[in-house]
């Protein structure tokens, strides 16, 4: 049963009561670190990032490269590749906005709505399924109830939109599931104080802004698995669903984001997404629990937040060779102490784009490093890592070299300063009919 919350939020007002915020200079300030970027205020309590307002979805020519590269090899294995990316914030809240905050005065909607869709149409052409969950929100006319006023995340009611959305897209490729039908129960009404709240009132003091209700919706099947019958014999989910806080705050899906995407695929979803774990900590971990493609789910959904990450054709590099684990037979290996600075490990003259190295450490806090490929010939590919630690690693860390024929000269690694660590290096062999050697090859 739907209470008096979750009436007024279907209805559209939860979000529109009004509070009283001030802004210090401290939470105006230009900030490198991206949780501290500046903010405005905008009306009826609304806080906007400056990445909200001045949001430009870039895909460069590697990230697709990457892209490519990775869902030709998950469709090898039988999975399909769907990415969910954020409508813009701003975009959906724009009666919002307050142009007279200086943040917000050359606010563009109309440009940053151009920008989100050619990013779906880029990511397209990579041959990824891609909802436009822009022309989803705006058909289904949710506005600024898609996104929370004082918190960066959406609501239920845009995470219900996306995941709809996501699987109108997938079924009108043909994909289909095993039935496993789920609902949604609405357990009541939950207050959140938010990210943007909370870091004013941190910053500036005084009262903290109002929290925010929502409903709290809870995933539930429709026939419950008893574990001495023979449905507790089924398969593992036919769909992952990866990806940041948005998929699953609080790592109990507080926002239901799985939840809904089960009941709008009729089947089950494994929900890895890991809360404050950045786009790229949950696909890493679940890639290494040794059950990710062990069988291999038929759809990967996965969600990257509200902007296309600059990093993203990098972790591609990560990514890829992680698919494909250790290798038993690697064709040349280094053993010894890793410290802070530089520390050769192979002397080869293999070719660069069909191999990758595994570096395994004794001490798992070791995850922020970089790999410098040396080719013949002089010229020098860095891969930086800088891994998220929300979830646990076995140890091991994987880095694709460059996509070149060219043949390696030298491989060595960097760490930062206190790093004292036992540490071995393999330089393993992708597969021969992996996507990228087979590019390389002409195949």
């Amino acid at each position: 049963m739907i209470g008096l919350g979750g009436i007024l939020w279907w209805c559209g007002w939860a979000w529109a009561a009004p509070t009283q915020i001030e802004l210090c200079e401290a939470v105006r300030q230009p900030s490198e670190d991206e949780a501290s970027e500046p903010l405005a205020l905008g009306g009826d309590g609304w806080l906007f990032r400056q990445s909200d307002l001045q949001l430009q979805y870039a895909v460069g020519t590697g990230l697709l490269e990457g892209l490519s590269r990775w869902s030709a090899n998950l469709a090898a294995r039988g999975t399909r590749l769907a990415l969910v990316l954020l409508p813009p914030r701003a975009v959906l809240a724009v009666a919002k906005v307050d142009v007279a905050d200086p943040l917000a005065s050359g606010f563009d909607p109309a440009r940053v709505a151009a920008s989100y869709r050619a990013a779906v149409a880029a990511l397209r052409g990579a041959g990824v399924i891609v909802p436009d969950l822009l022309a989803s929100a705006e058909a289904s006319r949710i506005g600024a109830g898609y996104f929370f006023a004082r918190d960066h995340h959406w609501r239920p009611r845009g995470a219900q939109d996306a995941m709809e959305a996501l699987a109108r897209e997938v079924f009108s490729t043909g994909l289909r599931f095993s039935p496993v039908p789920f609902a949604n129960d609405n357990e009541g009404d939950r207050v959140l104080y938010g990210s943007l709240g909370k870091r004013v009132q941190a910053a500036c003091g005084g009262r903290a802004p109002r929290a925010e209700t929502f409903p709290r919706f809870r995933s539930v099947p429709l026939s419950p698995v008893d574990s001495s019958s023979l449905l507790a014999d089924l398969p593992p989910p036919e769909v992952v669903l990866a990806g940041t806080s948005h998929s699953n705050k609080g790592n109990e899906d507080l926002l239901n984001a799985g939840g809904f995407l089960r009941a709008a695929l009729g089947t089950d979803v494994l929900n890895v997404g890991v809360d404050a774990g950045g786009y790229g900590t949950s696909l890493l971990g679940w890639l290494e629990s040794g059950h990710a493609l062990d069988p291999a789910p038929r759809l990967l959904a996965w969600e990257l937040g509200g902007r296309v990450p600059a990093s993203l054709g990098e972790f591609f590099r990560v990514l890829i060779p992680t698919s494909f684990g250790d290798c038993d037979e690697p064709v040349a290996a280094w053993a010894g102490e890793l410290r802070a600075g530089m520390t050769p490990l192979f002397a080869t003259g293999v070719v660069a784009g069909e191999h990758y190295v595994v570096l395994e450490t004794d001490d798992r806090s070791v995850v922020d490093f970089s790999v410098r490929f040396e080719l013949e010939g002089g010229a020098i590919d860095v891969v930086t890592v800088r891994r998220g630690t929300r979830a646990g690693n076995l140890g091991k860390q994987f880095v694709a070299g460059p996509l070149s024929p060219t043949p390696l000269s030298r491989v060595t690694v960097t760490t930062p300063a206190g790093t004292s660590t036992s540490a071995q290096a393999r330089l393993c062999a992708f597969p021969p009919d992996e996507a990228g050697v087979k590019w390389l090859r002409g195949g």
